[in-house]
Parts: structure tokens; C-alpha cells; sequence
């Protein structure tokens, strides 16, 4: 969806904004994995 309205926004620019869209998702995803990974290895130890 936000991809969508970038494109319309800025048609010129698709793939630095597709680009920074994806990047984002991807940091979201990794720090929701490391948050989830710390979570378990806590309870594990305690």
C-alpha cells in the first residue's frame, strides 16, 4: 500500500523508494527476530 502511494507521489523515483520501503520492512522484521530470540533465552535461563 505505501508503495502505491509513493509511486503516485513520486513517479520519477520508484526504485529509491521502493528500495527504502523494503529496507524498512527488513530492520522491522530482524529487530522483532532479535526481540522474540532474547525473549525466549530469558525464559529459558530464568
Amino acid at each position: 500500500m505505501r508503495l502505491y502511494f509513493t509511486s503516485k507521489q513520486a513517479p520519477g523515483k520508484n526504485i529509491g523508494a521502493a528500495l527504502s520501503i523494503a529496507m524498512d520492512r527488513l530492520f522491522a522484521l530482524l529487530a522483532i527476530l532479535f526481540l522474540a530470540g532474547a525473549s525466549f533465552a530469558c525464559d529459558l535461563s530464568g
